[in-house]
């Protein structure tokens, strides 16, 4: 009973913070000039949509699979969330003429001087899952599933703020800013309350 209680309160809280989020993303999407290939913009689009699709897939997994009603809404509202985000942001490179996918991850970190600068090799982008771990969500037992979901999932949206946050101390165009503020602020309401979620299960927050 408690753990239905949190969740069911992890996503009322989520909702909420989503319907504000929305709200300020509908505010315009225009701005002077086109973003160039190697532009911060197409980079940080292009590497936010690959860790969207994780995230999605992650998600989805568990909405199916889940025997508890409030988990699988609360799964499927962070896989709807992104997928609003990602129809943004392919619509933005199309709108930009670019192609959709890159051939360097993260290496728009390196124009505002961040953490990708003076390393050997390509920077890695946060958060991400491996394959086996995506792969055990839909094999392993459904209470194990769920718990793996959920510690997956909190490093994987810490992984999004942090390149959110970094995006936001660059100049970038107003639509990105907006919605790199949308996904800091929505991000870090659903990891409180994946955490809280990760307590009453008898599991250690992250």
């Amino acid at each position: 009973m408690r753990r239905a209680a949190q969740t069911s309160l992890a996503i009322t809280v989520v909702a909420a913070v989503g319907l504000s989020v929305w709200s300020a993303l509908a505010d315009g999407d225009t701005a002077a000039g086109t973003p160039s290939e190697r532009s911060v913009e197409v980079g940080f689009v292009r590497d936010m949509a690959v860790h969207h699709d994780q995230g999605v897939a992650m998600a989805e997994i568990i909405h199916r699979r889940s025997d508890e009603d409030p988990f699988a809404m609360f799964a499927n509202d962070i896989a709807l969330g992104q997928q609003s985000q990602l129809g943004r942001f392919y619509g933005w490179l199309e709108q930009w003429d670019v192609s959709p996918t890159g051939s360097d991850p993260m290496a728009w970190m390196s124009h505002g001087g961040g953490a990708s600068e003076g390393m050997d090799g390509p920077m890695q982008m946060p958060g991400l899952a491996s394959r086996d771990q995506v792969s055990d969500l839909a094999d392993l037992p459904v209470e194990e599933a769920e718990t793996q979901f959920l510690q997956l999932m909190i490093a994987h949206h810490r992984g999004a703020v942090s390149m959110a946050e970094a995006v936001l101390d660059m100049q970038v165009r107003p639509e990105v800013r907006r919605i790199a503020d949308a996904i800091v602020s929505t991000q870090l309401a659903e990891i409180d309350a994946m955490n809280g979620m990760l307590q009453a299960r008898g599991q250690e927050p992250m």
